[in-house]
């Protein structure tokens, strides 16, 4: 067999003790039976690889998220605004958002 490059991974003990107990149940090698496992696992149609996503793509659960101005001739307006935002947060006016909760609202507003 071709050299392989080693792969060493951490298992909780229920999944070392039920994969070691399977490939010798089947009377296979440990590293052969995990290898095909891994083999299966990356075949299923959701593991393949595919192309790229493009930058629309991606920036889709953040549509909405942030505001601003779309030309950055203004950008010094942008900058009032930000330092208005900051201000209003270090005087107590504003408070953040949970990530939990900004994960529960992209959520029901993109359908992820």
């Amino acid at each position: 067999m071709k050299h392989m490059p080693s792969l060493t991974i951490k298992l909780p003990q229920k999944i070392n003790r039920r994969l070691r107990a399977t490939a010798r149940r089947r009377g296979e090698n440990l590293s052969v039976f995990t290898r095909r496992l891994l083999e299966r696992e990356l075949e299923k149609p959701e593991n393949r690889p595919g192309p790229e996503p493009d930058f629309a793509t991606l920036a889709k659960p953040y549509l909405g998220m942030f505001s601003g101005p779309r030309d950055l001739s203004a950008r010094e307006d942008w900058d009032k605004e930000i330092r208005a935002r900051v201000k209003a947060v270090d005087e107590g006016r504003v408070t953040g958002i949970l990530y939990e909760q900004i994960k529960k609202e992209m959520a029901s507003r993109f359908g992820r």
